[in-house]
C-alpha cells in the first residue's frame, strides 16, 4: 500500500465544525428546525406525563419518552460531527422503543411484564413476538385500519432494516462508512456530507427520527393523556410531521438536481 500525504491537514474539532456546517447546509429545515421541534415535543410529553395518574403503564410511558428524548439528542450530535452510520444505529434504537411504547399502551399487565423484566439478553415480551407483528397490532391500537397499519409497518420494518445495517455492521454501511479505498490510499473519519451515501444516511436518520417522535406521541395522547391535554399536543405533533415531510422531500430534491447534475442516478 502506498501513502500519500495531505496537502491540508484538519483538528477534530474542525472536522466536526465542517461536517455540521456542510449538514445545515443541506438543510436548516431539517437538521435545525426539526430536531428543535421534536425536542420540543418529547418534552411537552414527558411533561403531562409527570402530571399523570401513574398507573404503571404511564410509567414506563414516561420512561420511554425521555429515553427517546435523549436519543434524539444523541443522534443530532452524532449527525452534526460527520458521524452517519452511529446516528442510524440509535434510529434504529428509537423505533424499537416507540414501537414498545405502543405495544404495551395502557395495558398493565404489558406494563407490569416490562418493568419487571430484568434479565439482560433476554427478550421481554418471548421468542416469538417480532418486532413487525407489534408494529401492525401498535398501529391498529391507535385507530389505523387494518390496510394502513400493514402499510405503515411495512415502510416502517423497510426503515429498520436498513437502520440495523449500520446497528449491525453490515458491510452494506461499513463500505460508504468505516472508510473506503481511493486507489491504494485507505480514506476514513468524520463524514462531510459530500456523497450520496452520507446524504441519504443522514436524511434517513433525521426522518426517523422525528416520525418516530410523532409515533410516540400519537401513543400517548391516544392511551395517557385526558381530553383537555389532547388538541395542543395533538397540533404540535402534526405540525412536526408537516415539518418533517416537507424538509425530507426538499432535501432529497436537492440532492437528486445535484446527481443528475453530475450524471449519476439519483438517490432512491
Amino acid at each position: 500500500m502506498t501513502h500519500r500525504t495531505p496537502s491540508t491537514s484538519h483538528s477534530f474539532p474542525d472536522i466536526h465544525a465542517r461536517a455540521n456546517a456542510a449538514l445545515v447546509g443541506m438543510s436548516k429545515e431539517l437538521y435545525v428546525d426539526v430536531p428543535a421541534a421534536t425536542d420540543r415535543l418529547l418534552g411537552d410529553l414527558a411533561g403531562k406525563l409527570f402530571k399523570a395518574e401513574k398507573t404503571t403503564a404511564q410509567k414506563v410511558a414516561l420512561m420511554t419518552v425521555l429515553r427517546l428524548k435523549q436519543e434524539a439528542h444523541a443522534i443530532r450530535l452524532l449527525l452534526g460531527h460527520g458521524y452517519p452510520a452511529q446516528a442510524m444505529s440509535l434510529a434504529a434504537n428509537m423505533i424499537e422503543i416507540t414501537y414498545e411504547l405502543l405495544f404495551v399502551g395502557d395495558d398493565e399487565v404489558k406494563a407490569a411484564q416490562w418493568e419487571k423484566h430484568s434479565e439482560p439478553g433476554e427478550k421481554v415480551w418471548g421468542k416469538n413476538s417480532s418486532i413487525y407483528k407489534r408494529m401492525v397490532d401498535g398501529l391498529k391500537s391507535v385507530d389505523l385500519s387494518d390496510a394502513d397499519a400493514k402499510d405503515q409497518a411495512d415502510v416502517d420494518y423497510q426503515s429498520y432494516g436498513l437502520l440495523c445495517d449500520a446497528k449491525h455492521g453490515s458491510p452494506v454501511i461499513n463500505k460508504v462508512s468505516g472508510g473506503f479505498f481511493d486507489g491504494d490510499t485507505f480514506v476514513t473519519g468524520p463524514q462531510i456530507y459530500q456523497e450520496k451515501s452520507d446524504v441519504f444516511q443522514a436524511v434517513q436518520t433525521s426522518n426517523v427520527t422525528a416520525w418516530m417522535s410523532v409515533l410516540a406521541a400519537l401513543a400517548v395522547i391516544h392511551y395517557h393523556l385526558g381530553d383537555d391535554d389532547k388538541a395542543a399536543l395533538l397540533d404540535e405533533s402534526e405540525k412536526l410531521n408537516v415539518l418533517r415531510k416537507g424538509a425530507v422531500l426538499a432535501v432529497m430534491a436537492i440532492a437528486e438536481a445535484d446527481e443528475n447534475s453530475a450524471g449519476v442516478e439519483p438517490l432512491a
